[in-house]
């Protein structure tokens, strides 16, 4: 039977009395489910294979997903009670801790540093702008060139950003130094349909801890006559606003999912245009796994998927990856297609951590159908995730 959503606190309390968490999964991008169940306390059962291995080891049982003796042999060693047992689990929450999104969004903000530290940023403002009727004439030429629509949202960004342009300010949304264009198409979407797992947190998480190392707009990309342009997302409402003025030195990051026909439209803009304007591009890929195990996907996904990381890695100025063993299956897939690929510069390829964020350890009470659960004489085991087939749910 499954249980229907089951809240952050119940998958809290079913990690608590769990005597392990079973994850025999075939491949992931990363495993979150690993560092939750070790952040409560509990042992964990998973493959050796993949980010698995890369994100456990020294810290959990691993184990063949392919072979049910060897997952037999994790079961056995974990409830035999051994005396090291007890130190593994607790040396693994103190390290499934270490993983914060203030240390992903450093470690990110390092990688892009480091990937455009050869390009001259754009000397801060320091004087105030006058905003005369001049200017504004000048944005409602621009809006009318493009045909834009000029909505209520759109005036009040406008008239805020004149506002802070004039006082010659330097608020959260307009740092002095780099500026990331993050690309919110598909997370705003998301949200509002309530769907708050996977990429949808580790977009959020990154957009929200990387505001303390740049200036991050939150943008969408539009066509209009024939070029790109960015326009602002306010992030309350997840609206779009005002048009922004790209300048030479911004970077565009696509931390989405974003394939044709699947997640965006088929004639959603490419970056090439954006890149004309002196515009450094980066995207963030969690797996290649459409193209490694295409049984396990829609038909639709894997057939697209292909064109989609064939785009990022001919006109992306370089690739983040959420895991080493993610960056070595998308350099190795670069290295047998370059060639056909044509890419006319280098491809910077780097990886971080995830952070977490889903596991609060505050004491609460726990319900009954969840104590009922674990009073079973059977062993229970938990696994926490999307029930897809690659996962091993079967076994």
């Amino acid at each position: 039977d499954f249980p229907g959503y089951v809240s952050d606190e119940e998958v809290i309390q079913l990690y608590r009395n769990a005597v392990a968490l079973l994850f025999p999964s075939l491949y992931e991008g990363f495993g979150l489910p690993v560092l939750e169940a070790m952040c409560c306390g509990t042992a964990v059962i998973t493959s050796n294979t993949s980010s698995l291995a890369e994100v456990a080891k020294n810290y959990a049982y691993l184990v063949d997903a392919h072979s049910a003796e060897s997952i037999s042999g994790g079961i056995s060693k974990t409830l035999e009670k051994r005396p090291d047992a007890d130190a593994l689990i607790h040396s693994a929450r103190d390290y499934a801790l270490t993983y914060q999104w203030k240390k992903v969004a450093q470690t990110t903000r390092e990688a892009v540093a480091a990937l455009i530290a050869h390009l001259p940023l754009p000397s801060p403002v320091s004087e105030p702008y006058q905003v005369e009727s001049g200017l504004t004439e000048a944005i409602a030429r621009r809006y009318a060139q493009y045909k834009l629509p000029f909505r209520w949202p759109d005036a009040l960004a406008l008239a805020k950003q004149l506002r802070v342009l004039e006082r010659a300010e330097c608020s959260s949304g307009n740092r002095h130094g780099m500026r990331v264009l993050y690309d919110v198409t598909v997370l705003r979407e998301w949200l509002k349909a309530g769907y708050h797992t996977g990429i949808t947190r580790v977009c959020l998480q990154l957009l929200q801890a990387l505001q303390n190392y740049a200036q991050i707009v939150p943008v969408t990309l539009k066509t209009a006559h024939g070029t790109t342009v960015a326009l602002e997302i306010d992030r309350k409402t997840w609206q779009e606003g005002a048009m922004i003025e790209l300048r030479d030195g911004d970077v565009y990051l696509m931390p989405e999912l974003q394939i044709r026909e699947v997640q965006v439209p088929r004639d959603y803009p490419g970056i090439e245009l954006l890149r004309d304007q002196g515009v450094k591009a980066y995207a963030v890929i969690y797996d290649i796994m459409p193209l490694q195990l295409p049984d396990y996907f829609e038909k639709k996904t894997v057939t697209r998927f292909a064109g989609y990381l064939n785009d990022i890695l001919k006109h992306f100025d370089g690739v983040l990856t959420d895991s080493q063993a993610v960056a070595v299956d998308v350099q190795h897939y670069w290295e047998k297609h370059r060639s056909e690929l044509e890419r006319p510069y280098p491809l910077k390829i780097g990886y971080f951590h995830l952070g977490m964020d889903s596991i609060k350890l505050e004491q609460t009470t726990i319900p009954f159908p969840v104590r009922a659960m674990f009073r079973s004489a059977e062993d229970v085991y938990l696994m926490v995730g999307t029930l897809e087939p690659r996962k091993g749910h079967a076994l």
